[in-house]
Order: C-alpha cells, then sequence, then structure tokens
C-alpha cells in the first residue's frame, strides 16, 4: 500500500523543482512583451523629436526581448540602434518621420569595411551584428529625404549627409514585413552580409532625392523577398 504522506512530499518536491528550473529560465532568459512607446515619452505629434523615447523602449525591450509598439500617431526620429531580440513594430495609423536635420543622426562605421563607407555614415534605423530581429507593420516609415539638397556634383561630395531609411550589417534571422516606406534622401535600405533575410509585403516608393534606390542587398546568405511592390528611381 502506498504512504500517502511520503507520495504527496514526493509530488511537492518534483513541483518545487520544475517551478525553480522554470525561474532559473525566466530569470536567465526574461519575459517577451510589448514596450508602447507612448509609455517612454513618446508625443507622437509629428514635431516632437520622438528619438529619445523609441529608443529608452528598444533598450528595454532588448532585456526581455519582444516588441516595440509605435501606435497610430506621428513620430519625428533621429537615429534610431536596433537591438537583437527586437521587432519594431509600426501600427496602421502610425508614421514613423526621419527628421530634417542631420544633427539628429548618429554616424555609423561598421566592422565590415566597404566602399560604401564614405558616404553611408547616417541612418534612420542601423543595427549591426544583431539577431532575432524585425521592422513590421502595417504603417508608413517616411525619410522625408526631399529636405536634404544634394549640394554639389562632385563625387563623392554630393552622397554626404544624406541618411538612409534601414541599414543592417552582419545580422542574422531578420524580418522586414508588411509596411510602407517612402521618402528616402538616398537608399531606402541596405542589407550587407546578413544571413536568414526575410523581405515580405512590403511597398517602397522613393523618388524625392538622388541616388532613391529601393533596396541593396550585398553578399548576404538564404534571402527571400516576396510580395514587394517597388517604385524607385534605381
Amino acid at each position: 500500500m502506498m504512504n500517502t504522506p511520503f507520495f504527496v512530499a514526493r509530488i511537492l518536491w518534483i513541483l518545487i523543482l520544475v517551478f525553480g528550473i522554470s525561474m532559473a529560465q525566466t530569470s536567465e532568459k526574461g519575459i517577451t512583451g510589448t514596450y508602447n512607446v507612448l509609455d517612454f515619452g513618446a508625443v507622437a505629434d509629428g514635431k516632437t523629436l520622438d528619438s529619445p523615447a523609441i529608443q529608452a523602449a528598444i533598450d528595454a525591450c532588448a532585456n526581455t526581448g519582444g516588441t516595440v509598439l509605435l501606435p497610430p500617431g506621428s513620430y519625428l526620429s533621429g537615429s534610431l540602434e536596433l537591438k537583437s531580440g527586437v521587432n519594431l513594430h509600426v501600427s496602421r495609423g502610425a508614421t514613423l518621420l526621419g527628421s530634417t536635420k542631420i544633427a539628429d543622426y548618429r554616424e555609423y562605421r561598421p566592422e565590415i569595411r566597404s566602399y560604401n563607407d564614405i558616404f553611408l555614415k547616417h541612418s534612420l534605423i542601423y543595427g549591426e551584428k544583431l539577431q532575432d530581429i524585425a521592422i513590421t507593420g502595417e504603417g508608413v516609415i517616411d525619410g522625408q529625404g526631399g529636405a536634404f539638397v544634394v549640394t554639389t556634383k562632385k563625387k563623392p561630395d554630393r552622397y554626404f549627409n544624406r541618411p538612409f531609411i534601414i541599414r543592417l550589417v552582419q545580422c542574422r534571422n531578420v524580418r522586414i514585413e508588411n509596411l510602407t516606406l517612402q521618402n528616402s534622401a538616398m537608399w531606402m535600405q541596405q542589407y550587407l552580409v546578413c544571413e536568414n533575410l526575410s523581405i515580405r509585403g512590403i511597398r517602397v516608393y522613393n523618388h524625392c532625392n538622388k541616388n532613391n534606390d529601393m533596396i541593396d542587398i550585398d553578399g548576404c546568405r538564404n534571402v527571400v523577398m516576396s510580395d514587394c511592390f517597388g517604385d524607385s528611381d534605381d
């Protein structure tokens, strides 16, 4: 006959063990969640510079993994640095506006060097050596690139001080989905030496300045691009 107290004690011990392992995993990996940029101080009026608030949400999300949410509204932004495990989600009705002031953009020089380093210094969204990242949503990312005037025809000077919208370098497991991308001051998006890159359902309109490429995929592996529409100068 089974010893009831012993049986109950054994069950409790197993439950405590399982619970302890679960808590250890949670502590190590964090809990994925949604980080609304409004909770970090974003104003979403299209005039106030919201990049500090958006970046704070990205940094917080990077600790646990999850989604940084831009709900409906207009978010004026300088450079944003994406982090591993983060999905930057631009909701339907939301517009991420690139600042028209070059001072609001950081200069990035990736570890992997290329000729593009001469002029590829500024980006609205930048990431390097990241994994499991995404930029998604049915909203709009608008670089307001017409505000950046080409002041010289001399190469490579004519490329300077015009931000890209997206530049990802040496990243793995990347998703770009369902967005409308428009009005970059230069190339719309560049993916350099990335792996497992999925680009689906995006719409690109890029005619507001010079060198308005739709997309540049360079040295990447395992790339799927489907269901996309592009209307651009290059």
